[in-house]
């Protein structure tokens, strides 16, 4: 039989085996001699702070604390109670976590991207509350789950497809609502047929076209013409119920590569090109050669020239002499006015001799 003397023994194995934003939980392991133990006294405090507690029966071997404030650091303990005493207790440290954010992103939209021939997937921020930090978005497609800390992001999307776009923002607390959209991404798309250049003058061609096969989508065309000179770019529209037309360049002073863009109305487009190269042949075939469709330069500050990669030669040697020339001409001011401050000091001089001569 054993007689204990002081205090019981303290639970062994102590440790925190999960928080929440509100909760935090304690394990332990009952100590050897256990019998001695009548309850265990569970204890949590703010740092510096006056302790809280609860008992729990002497068979139990795990606590919940709860009504805790979320992204909040507790001290808590655990310590063995009888009759006669309560024993030692080592302090853990505890941090409850976020509260999950409260709201879903909001103005989810998505957007196709020729270029990069991907989905741009955008939204507003949700904001941050004391206790709701966001610390990053969950975007789920049909079958693919993205993380980024960003309110937009590009997606592969299997072409031709009908996707649920799920945006949502998350942190330690777990995932908040989500805000989802549906979004067709649109189908590969067939270029015109039959695109085919002449040569109307000397400052004019034209271009026709058969219908791309899904025409249905079709919003219209865009036509650039791109020269190999700086400067050489012109732009224009067209509808999608022209399939030919004809424009009037300033020169032919160089080959031009023409670009027919199909533009569809989900934002994708195909282009085909074409090249001028050496046209020279007037074709006197095509008629209402006046009602020439005029393509209008696009200015540098709206659409830069592709071709453009700053000044022209001429025109940095033209800057050059004319700096050149200024510097020569300032030279030669600077030498006149020294020429005539001499001049002027040396007339002095000799007035003030003859005078001081006469006095004598």
């Amino acid at each position: 039989m054993y007689i204990l003397v002081g205090p019981p023994p303290p639970p062994e194995g102590v440790k925190v085996s999960s928080t929440t934003p509100t909760t935090i939980t304690l394990q332990w392991n009952k100590p050897s001699l256990h019998t001695f133990v009548d309850e265990f006294k569970v204890e949590w405090r703010l740092p510096i702070r006056m302790w809280s507690s609860k008992v729990v029966d002497r068979t139990s071997i795990s606590a919940t604390i709860d009504g805790l404030t979320p992204n909040t650091r507790y001290e808590v303990r655990v310590a063995s109670v009888n009759t006669e005493a309560v024993s030692t207790s080592q302090i853990l440290n505890a941090i409850t976590l976020h509260e999950p954010p409260s709201s879903p992103p909001t103005s989810v939209s998505a957007k196709w991207i020729q270029e990069q021939e991907r989905v741009q997937l955008k939204w507003n921020a949700v904001q941050s509350s004391v206790d709701g930090s966001v610390q990053g978005y969950l975007v789920q497609t049909s079958n693919l789950n993205h993380t980024t800390t960003e309110t937009m992001i590009l997606l592969t999307l299997q072409r031709g497809t009908l996707q649920t776009l799920r945006v949502l923002a998350f942190n330690s607390g777990g995932n908040g609502p989500s805000e989802e959209i549906q979004y067709l991404v649109p189908p590969v798309r067939s270029p015109v047929e039959d695109f085919t250049l002449m040569k109307l003058s000397s400052s004019s061609f034209g271009v026709t076209w058969s219908p791309p096969a899904d025409v249905a989508d079709l919003a219209g065309y865009n036509v650039t013409i791109l020269g190999t000179a700086p400067n050489d770019y012109w732009e224009t529209s067209i509808d999608s119920s022209v399939n030919s037309a004809c424009f009037d360049v300033p020169t032919f002073s160089s080959d031009y590569r023409v670009s027919l863009r199909s533009i569809y109305t989900d934002n994708s487009y195909v282009s085909t090109d074409k090249e001028i190269i050496s046209l020279k042949k007037v074709d006197n075939s095509v008629e209402n050669k006046e009602n020439c469709i005029k393509v209008t330069f696009l200015e540098s500050d709206t659409t830069p020239s592709p071709t453009e990669e700053g000044l022209s030669v001429p025109i940095i040697v033209a800057v050059i002499v004319v700096i050149a020339l200024l510097v020569v001409l300032s030279g030669v001011v600077g030498a006149i006015f020294v020429f005539w401050r001499c001049r002027r000091q040396k007339n002095q001089h000799d007035l003030e001799s003859n005078s001081s001569t006469s006095n004598k």
